[in-house]
């Protein structure tokens, strides 16, 4: 789950640096997509951080990456107004021994994936 998650949110972003060629799609929306890159990156990081050690190159390749990509900060703070951004610390599970990391990062209220599953027929018994 680490993995695919983290891949759909590589996918995602290289996705959206095609801005040439995906702005001949009405239907594509790149702060939507960018905040579905975000996602499914906060879920990979949330398990790798949840249950992997941090010595675990995985997880130091996920967390760097989000760090580059998606930190919260990042975020330039503006200064007439007010930031409506909830942040949460990151904490492995109890038994995960040598957990370092601890990331900051950003919920995302507004994010709805809508995976089509009921659509999805299952593979066929091969023998």
């Amino acid at each position: 789950m680490i993995v695919g998650y983290f891949c759909a949110s590589t996918e995602i972003r290289f996705i959206i640096q095609l801005k040439d060629e995906i702005s001949k799609f009405e239907s594509f929306k790149i702060d939507q997509r960018t905040q579905q890159s975000e996602f499914w990156h906060t879920l990979s990081l949330e398990i790798a951080c949840s249950f992997l050690p941090s010595d675990c190159p995985l997880l130091n390749h996920i967390l760097l990456s989000y760090q580059k990509h998606h930190s919260p900060s990042q975020t330039s703070i503006p200064e007439n107004q007010t930031l409506d951004e909830n942040l949460r610390v990151v904490k492995p599970l109890y038994g995960i021994e040598n957990s370092k990391f601890q990331p900051i990062v950003r919920e995302l209220k507004g994010c709805h994936i809508n995976l089509p599953l009921s659509t999805i027929k299952p593979a066929g018994i091969t023998v």
